[in-house]
């Protein structure tokens, strides 16, 4: 038997707590790296017997296999279980500003396959140029489990839909029920940002903690929250856009239409126009020996190098970024913040620059103990995320 969902109406109360019980043992399996038959019993409040039976079945129907382990002082080797990584795959898209990478990711979240696709978000054809290329890593290796979408905008968490961009919907479908009709593949769509938290919280730089802020400092600014160990989403699912308060009433017009957004000022866009107009008005930088168009790639290399422009023009944007991060870190109190997103490629230079803004417009108590971390896992954790979100609305089906 399968791990399905059923419509049948002589479904036995028995039958319902079976499913309930495996899939208990399938999600602890995914977020675990293997487990004993005894941590299964009390995981779930089971009996041994009824755990061994469970097992056995998931074993035995291709979903869990015994884990290779040492013997015992005893002689005797414990029965240790994980998931089988061979039984389903997911295909994992990171919907990016310019670019577009598709993954094909295993239960165990190995990363089986990466390309990466010249294929903007605001791009008029984008469902259909996207089908083109799942459907090429469809034939390669074969039918996905599910497919999940991670995307920047804010996204509708009872339709999973961008309402950002609408260029994603086709026919009246979101982009997830449309690429479901094409593909027979079940999808789903979450929140960049969201993704990228939910990827540290299982299993990255955060885990087991429960006050926590994801700053995502993309081509726009994101923030994940995790508030007493739950992710907030808010009642629509739009929570986190720090990218979209307003830090200077007198600046410049943001693509939502209003004025003065952080977005205009400290997202990787903004930086990157900045660098590109000083350049222009004669500004001193490593980076006017460039002979191809500067990309965020070159200043980040150029901050790394000690380039004078280059460094203020972050330190500005991370100070500026600091007023609103204030906000957050006074309203939440959180203990960690994580950095992620493609200027978190600076590394400490970055941090460093938030923590002096964060010194500056920051009560000192809100301060004490406040880490400020680059995310490890850099894009993967999105992965994660969207892989985990995925499995779990899979298995609950």
């Amino acid at each position: 038997m399968e791990i399905e969902s059923t419509s049948s109406p002589d479904i036995s109360v028995v039958d319902i707590k079976k499913q309930h019980h495996l899939r208990a043992i399938l999600n602890k399996a995914y977020f675990t790296t293997a487990f004993t038959i005894s941590a299964v019993a009390k995981y779930i409040h089971i009996s041994i017997p009824s755990a061994t039976s469970y097992i056995n079945e998931l074993v035995e129907i291709g979903w869990l296999i015994e884990a290779e382990v040492k013997a015992t002082a005893s002689g005797r080797r414990p029965s240790i279980f994980k998931l089988n990584p061979t039984k389903k795959d997911f295909l994992i898209i990171d919907i990016n500003t310019r670019t577009t990478t598709v993954y094909i990711v295993d239960l165990t979240h190995n990363v089986r396959a990466k390309k990466e696709i010249e294929l903007a978000i605001s791009h008029e054809e984008y469902p259909l140029l996207l089908l083109e290329e799942v459907n090429v890593l469809i034939s390669e290796f074969g039918k996905p489990w599910a497919i999940g979408f991670s995307s920047p905008g804010l996204i509708d968490k009872k339709k999973e839909e961008n309402l950002t961009y609408t260029n994603h919907n086709v026919l009246g479908m979101s982009l997830t029920q449309w690429m479901n009709e094409q593909t027979g593949v079940k999808s789903y769509l979450i929140n960049d940002t969201r993704a990228s938290l939910l990827g540290e919280y299982h299993f990255g730089s955060v885990k087991k903690k429960e006050n926590v802020i994801l700053l995502n400092l993309d081509w726009g600014v994101g923030l994940g929250i995790l508030a007493n160990g739950s992710i907030v989403e808010g009642s629509d699912g739009f929570s986190g856009e720090l990218g979209h308060i307003q830090i200077k009433p007198d600046g410049k017009l943001c693509h939502c239409g209003k004025i003065g957004c952080l977005d205009t000022i400290a997202s990787a866009s903004s930086i990157l126009a900045t660098v590109i107009e000083g350049l222009k008005n004669g500004e001193q930088s490593l980076l006017q020996q460039k002979v191809e168009p500067v990309t965020i790639d070159h200043i980040i290399w150029a901050v790394k190098k000690g380039d004078s422009f280059a460094i203020s023009v972050v330190n500005n944007a991370a100070n500026e970024l600091g007023k609103g991060l204030a906000v957050v870190i006074h309203l939440l109190n959180p203990h960690t913040i994580i950095i992620d997103g493609i200027l978190s490629n600076m590394g400490d230079l970055i941090t460093s620059a938030i923590q002096q803004a964060i010194n500056k417009y920051c009560i000192n108590d809100f301060k004490k103990g406040l880490d400020i971390v680059v995310s490890p896992f850099g894009d993967l954790s999105k992965v994660y995320g969207t892989a985990s979100y995925v499995f779990d609305k899979m298995i609950s089906r």
